[in-house]
């Protein structure tokens, strides 16, 4: 299932390689040293803990996107019923308002990446057997991937974000010139109900 798996395509194309190590506490980004610093986490405990963590950030941005395609889907909503041609919304409104809609629902479309279920790296844990018979399991790459899904999924949510700002803006100014439209100019729909 790897054709299918967006990240596999974009790890494509980007040619990210995994440490050449296994995963030592040394070799942690900074910002992840600093944090299990601030845990006081032992070495010993660096791996789980920093897989925790990452899945942690794996929900908090689950969450996070999951918010902002609710609020999207509501400006999508509040646009089709100013964009009902019984209104007679002026020209610019329906501009501002049509832009609305469309950037929501763009970023509605780039917040299903962030939420997607999308686990190819999971079976990446390396088996080295000992020569006392023992096995160890080396979770480098998979940790390298969970770190990249990470980031991958931020700088998405980033962007959906971004998008979402913008089509707010054109929402709150758009909206603004339909509620002046219907206090203050000619409107169609108080001529209907007179």
């Amino acid at each position: 299932m790897k054709i299918y798996s967006l990240y596999w395509w974009f790890w494509w194309l980007k040619r990210w390689e995994p440490p050449p190590t296994p995963w030592r506490y040394s070799d942690l980004p900074d910002h992840v040293r600093a944090r299990l610093a601030l845990n006081s986490t032992p070495p010993e405990k660096v791996c789980e803990t920093t897989v925790n963590w990452l899945y942690q950030l794996l929900g908090l941005l689950d969450t996070k996107a999951s918010a902002l395609m609710r609020l999207n889907s509501v400006m999508v909503a509040a646009a089709a019923f100013v964009l009902n041609p019984q209104f007679g919304s002026w020209q610019s409104t329906k501009y501002l308002i049509a832009g609305s809609a469309l950037l929501s629902a763009f970023s509605i479309a780039i917040c299903l990446l962030v939420v997607a279920v999308d686990w190819p790296f999971l079976g990446l844990v390396k088996k080295i057997p000992l020569s006392d018979g023992k096995v160890k399991w080396q979770f480098a790459k998979e940790l390298f991937h969970l770190q990249k899904m990470v980031d991958f999924r931020r700088r998405f949510y980033v962007s959906a974000w971004f998008i979402s700002l913008l089509a707010t803006f054109a929402f709150i100014f758009g909206i603004g010139i339909f509620f002046y439209q219907v206090l203050y100019g000619d409107h169609v729909l108080y001529e209907t109900l007179l």
